[in-house]
């Protein structure tokens, strides 16, 4: 499996520091989230890596500008109701406040990942309406496949973690599928491979 370079390490943490300061302004709290790994790996080994047949809450979004692609956030269902537990003030209420919550938490943190990374290496994207999925991991894999198998055929899958100070927090799945490898550009933004 190639390993991600020091130069898209440091663009992950920038863009989970996005990441961070929306769900902050969002919820009201302090939030940490940390990498706990990140790899570059083909698209349909990406389930792999998470149990294929549990529920997860997933929010999709294309992204285009000098560079484009498209990225995906995935919490089980679990880690969702807790991070909209958590984003509500304490208990979820009814579905459609809970779901609306989700939603608004997903696409902070997906375009604000997909941002802080572009920033980090001097480009400029701009990240499409983020659709929201609540399905099995496996169908969403497949979905992902179908849809960017032409394009690109290597995924960066960070894993990380989502938490409060006085809770231990969820575990999230962070995936960016550039057309263009990251690996290749400089922090001006220019192609060098």
């Amino acid at each position: 499996m190639p390993r991600v370079s020091l130069s898209f390490l440091a663009a992950v943490e920038r863009g989970l520091e996005r990441v961070c300061a929306g769900l902050e302004e969002l919820s009201g709290s302090k939030i940490y989230i940390e990498s706990l790994g990140v790899d570059r790996l083909p698209v349909l080994d990406i389930g792999d890596r998470l149990a294929r047949e549990e529920r997860v809450v997933a929010v999709f979004m294309a992204f285009e500008g000098e560079v484009a692609g498209y990225g995906l956030l995935i919490l089980n269902e679990e880690g969702a109701n807790w991070m909209a537990r958590r984003l509500l003030g304490g208990e979820a209420g009814e579905e459609r406040l809970f779901l609306s919550a989700l939603q608004e938490a997903g696409n902070i943190s997906l375009s604000g990942f997909l941002n802080g990374v572009a920033d980090y290496f001097g480009i400029s994207i701009r990240p499409s309406t983020p659709v929201f999925i609540r399905d099995t991991l496996a169908a969403v894999i497949n979905s992902l496949a179908a849809a960017v198998s032409i394009e690109r055929e290597e995924a960066y899958f960070v894993r990380t973690r989502f938490y409060f100070d006085d809770e231990p927090g969820v575990t999230g799945h962070l995936v960016l599928l550039p057309e263009t490898d990251l690996e290749t550009v400089d922090r001006a933004g220019v192609s060098v491979g």
